[in-house]
């Protein structure tokens, strides 16, 4: 057993210690940079539909970056979205490490007060690599890919990760949702959208990911992004439910809400797979808080949609 141990982890603690080295003599201090960029953030509950709107601005020329930097839709998770996951790995495990920082789970939220502990004064970039490369297991990205990320985030910093990805650039992460005031404090021209979906079909089909699944869950998580508006006004919200009933109404909707039409010609057919539709919303009253917190979602949706 211990022999099966050092064998998976020796490799990866020799790299590290090169990347730490490397690290301790070239890196910069950056912790007051602050973008001009206006990078779009999709945030959303998993499994509410943030990999389809994803998918979809990338038509309106929004980019998620290079292929090496995003999680592939390989392994167990593949059947969930076999087109991809359009999820940037680094702010994947970012998210994952904040929430431990904070002692919490994706399935276990913080508190609002837990999360505003968090600056980015007390962030160590070579402590969220650590865990990155050796704590989190991510099959799903290849280690020469991971080791590119890293000494780019050592070279570069954090802010131009992101604003390297390209003149529109825009990160999906359904975690992130809970941090959205770091993300202003360093690309304060920041726009968001959030896509929620109908509470019965987002649980039923979370139940997939965690066991931990609840309508207390979906309370937590909408709370964050409903507060998000007190924030910044470039929010807007959308629902995944009317998406699949009035897909036109959406795209004129979202066009509005944009400003702009996409750079390439699509139908929104060609991005809905049916299939992959497997939970349809029950249409049961629902009980407080979760009536307040979903329609309060609708009431500030760019398509309006109460089921």
């Amino acid at each position: 057993m211990i022999n099966l141990v050092l064998r998976k982890y020796t490799p990866r603690l020799v790299i590290f210690y090169f990347i730490k080295k490397y690290y301790q003599l070239f890196a910069k201090e950056r912790k007051n940079e602050v973008s001009d960029k206006k990078v779009l953030w999709v945030l959303g509950m998993f499994r509410s539909g943030t990999s389809m709107l994803t998918q979809i601005m990338t038509y309106y020329n929004y980019n998620i970056g290079e292929d090496k930097e995003l999680i592939q839709p390989i392994g167990t998770l593949k059947n969930l979205n076999p087109n991809g996951f359009y999820e940037d790995f680094i702010f994947a495990d970012l998210s994952r490490y904040l929430l431990k920082k904070l002692n919490r789970k994706g399935d276990d939220p913080p508190s609002q007060n837990e999360v505003e502990t968090l600056t980015w004064d007390n962030f160590n970039l070579i402590d969220f690599i650590r865990f990155s490369f050796l704590e989190m297991y991510e099959d799903r990205v290849l280690p020469t890919n991971k080791i590119h990320c890293y000494f780019r985030l050592i070279n570069r910093g954090i802010v131009d990760y992101v604003d390297s990805k390209g003149d529109n650039p825009m990160i999906k992460i359904p975690m992130l949702s809970f941090f959205y005031l770091l993300l202003l404090e360093k690309w304060p021209k920041s726009k968001f959208l959030v896509t929620y979906r109908h509470p019965s079909a987002v649980l039923k089909s979370s139940s997939r990911l965690t066991q931990n699944t609840h309508y207390s869950l979906y309370v937590k998580y909408h709370e964050f992004l409903i507060n998000l508006k007190n924030y910044t006004s470039e929010v807007g919200y959308i629902s995944y439910d009317h998406i699949l009933i009035e897909p036109e109404v959406f795209m004129l909707k979202l066009n509005s809400f944009l400003d702009q039409k996409p750079f390439e010609t699509f139908k929104l057919s060609d991005i809905i797979d049916p299939t992959l539709i497997r939970n349809k919303p029950d249409l049961d009253p629902l009980e407080e808080p979760l009536q307040k917190c979903y329609g309060e979602l609708c009431e500030n949706s760019i398509n309006h949609c109460l089921l």
